[in-house]
């Protein structure tokens, strides 16, 4: 695992907000091998239902793009992964500590007490001992602090400091016209105001620098740690005594320990009698303009600057400057993340195909819903068949995890095969389908003599299966059925299902593309692992239609047109889930001279839910319309009975 591994995969955890690998798959760095693969190739086919959806497609892409070097990295270099995972969680929790330390060598002695509460602190953080033992000896090195006991180290003697000119400090409070008393309200109202008394200046480079004052003085008064450090200057200042420019490093420093009583730092007080605070300025001060490059320059007004709207004239803030590293190795504060909303995840531990072999007695089918987001998760649960009954039609908004039962009736299977589909919807828009195949486990009298030749090749077959590990193969499922079915731009199939075992890459990203006339082809990327069954479920869509604008000349006989909805009768009914009521919709049909759709207009809030009109919508663009002798005939508004047992 090289350091490009590396950067594409923190990318990638940065992008879903997970800190490791492991913590994105909801696994244990020390789970088993089998735990672990399977995980990942759950994750790998989620990954590939959901390339077509904006929200996910960037994740999706990226799992299945890098599969290989997930399952490398998570299984036979796991152990050099967690060593790094371990070394970036210390230096993050290494950087919130920094402030701390810092604050508590601020009086130049580290106290037994005081770094027992640095070790508690860096406990707090999942740091170890020696990890912040180590740090805090750099630090008392760089800032030349000594533990309790030690001699003083000896100092030279300093060398004398040049006298700072008078205007080295900034008074921000005379500046802004305020007082120190001002709260955040008049400091910003101070700060539009000299803004905007800032744009008559007519010299460019004045104006530029008394906004760069400007803004640094709301950036250092915003701040509550800048602008207690600032006020203790202020005072200083105004008392005769000189002190450092406020942009000093120790000003940036927050939430420290305070030093021992007997090593404080003393603040000289402030004089006796009270500091009379100058009254706010109608005018900023006059700030010092440089003298023109040429001796005698036309004082000829210049063009003024641009000037700021009154949307920008707040300053924006940024994070404080990050502190100096202890050993080489940076422990700032980093960038503050704002905090992300809270945004269920629908996740479905169960396969996308569940086969059952039936016998004379119901069979129990438990599916896991999970919610691997943030938030409530609320949905409903529907099933297409009669033969299954649902032990919820709800989702539990409140829980983590849930179980849905489907218990299947051999008695009302209507043949000895049967597929039914469940599906889960949420109402934040996921979308989830299992395919439940059933088959009757008894063999027919019938058919038992004619199978028993069968039998003894396809027990050999299924030997040789088992003896190579098992048969890659792929298994596409298309509603409705498709004219064509491509991999890599080469035609492969057509129908509703298609299954191959060989004319497909393995282990390796491919293109499966699906197309039908009148409907939006269907392309996406798919992973095939061998030795694996590859299930993929396919649903195309009617392409969108704009509704002619030509008169009609002709009209559709409506008796023609129910016997061509009758033919489809039963697809419609496929659509209604079990114990529906029966419904009546109106639909536009706009038809050409063969029959063709040319327009339908179906409104689905005549439905009882989206999934149940985009299925009728499908069907209804699926039926062979009768002619008639026009241009174009419209039959508006025409009624369509649906019903479980027909249309």
């Amino acid at each position: 695992m090289n350091s490009r591994d590396l950067e594409q995969i923190e990318a990638f955890l940065k992008l879903v907000g997970k800190p490791s690998l492991f913590a994105y798959y909801g696994v244990e760095p020390r789970a088993a091998a089998a735990e672990i693969e399977a995980t990942v190739k759950k994750r790998r086919t989620w990954a590939q239902g959901q390339q077509a959806n904006p929200k996910y497609r960037a994740e999706a892409l990226w799992l299945i793009k890098n599969n290989a070097l997930l399952r490398r990295v998570l299984l036979s270099d796991r152990k050099t992964y967690l060593t790094h995972v371990a070394q970036s969680q210390a230096q993050q929790g290494l950087k919130q500590l920094e402030p701390f330390m810092r604050g508590t060598l601020a009086g130049g002695v580290l106290t037994p007490e005081a770094e027992k509460a640095i070790l508690d602190q860096g406990g707090r953080l999942g740091l170890r001992p020696e990890i912040v033992r180590a740090a805090l000896d750099r630090l008392v090195q760089e800032v030349g602090a000594r533990r309790h006991g030690e001699p003083a180290p000896r100092r030279e003697a300093p060398r004398p400091r040049p006298t700072p000119k008078s205007d080295s400090f900034k008074d921000y409070y005379a500046l802004l016209g305020i007082t120190p008393e001002a709260d955040d309200k008049a400091l910003e109202a101070a700060h539009k105001a000299q803004y905007r008394a800032a744009r008559s200046r007519r010299d460019k480079q004045a104006v530029s620098a008394l906004y760069a004052d400007l803004d640094e003085a709301w950036r250092v008064l915003t701040d509550p740690v800048r602008r207690a450090a600032y006020d203790a200057q202020w005072r200083a200042n105004r008392a005769g005594i000189k002190s450092s420019d406020v942009s000093s490093d120790a000003v940036n420093i927050s939430g420290f320990l305070p030093p021992p009583e007997n090593h404080r730092v003393q603040t000289p007080p402030p004089p006796a009698a009270p500091i009379k605070t100058p009254p706010p300025a109608a005018k900023p001060p006059p700030v010092a303009t440089p003298k023109p490059a040429v001796p005698g320059a036309s004082s000829t007004p210049r063009t003024p600057p641009p000037e700021p709207t009154e949307e920008s004239a707040p300053p924006r803030r940024g994070p404080p400057p990050q502190p100096e590293g202890i050993g080489g190795r940076t422990l700032g504060l980093g960038q503050t993340k704002r905090p992300r909303r809270a945004t269920p995840r629908l996740s479905v531990a169960s396969p996308e195909v569940i086969s059952v072999s039936l016998g004379r007695k119901p069979e129990l089918v438990v599916v896991v819903v999970k919610n691997i987001g943030d938030g409530k998760m609320a949905g409903r649960l529907t099933v297409d068949q009669g033969w299954v009954n649902l032990s919820r039609s709800r989702l539990d908004p409140e829980a983590d995890q849930q179980e849905i039962e489907l218990t299947i009736n051999p008695a009302e299977l209507p043949t000895r095969k049967g597929t039914a589909q469940l599906t889960i919807v949420t109402e934040h828009g996921e979308r989830k389908s299992i395919l439940v195949n059933a088959e009757k486990s008894g063999v027919s009298p019938a058919l038992l003599i004619g199978g028993l030749v069968g039998l003894v090749a396809a027990a050999a077959a299924g030997l040789a299966i088992a003896l190579s590990g098992g048969q890659t193969s792929l298994v596409v499922h298309v509603d409705p059925m498709a004219d064509s079915i491509e991999i890599n731009g080469q035609r492969v199939g057509e129908g509703s299902m298609l299954e191959l075992t060989e004319g497909f890459p393995v282990d390796e990203p491919f293109v499966l593309h699906t197309e039908l006339h009148g409907f939006s082809a269907d392309e996406r990327q798919i992973v095939v692992e061998s030795g694996e069954r590859g299930e993929i479920q396919v649903t195309l869509n009617p392409e969108p239609h704009r509704k002619p604008e030509a008169e009609a000349d002709a009209t559709v006989d409506p008796a023609s047109l129910d016997q061509a909805l009758e033919r489809r009768s039963k697809s419609f009914a496929d659509c209604l889930p079990q114990g529906s009521p029966e419904l009546t919709v109106a639909a536009d049909f706009y038809l050409g001279p063969t029959g063709e759709l040319l327009y339908l207009s179906l409104d689905p809030a005549q439905l009882p839910d989206s999934q149940i009109a985009d299925c009728i919508n499908r069907q209804l663009h699926l039926v062979s319309y009768p002619g008639h002798g026009g241009t174009l005939a419209v039959a508006e508004a025409h009624s369509i009975r649906l019903s479980k047992g027909g249309s």
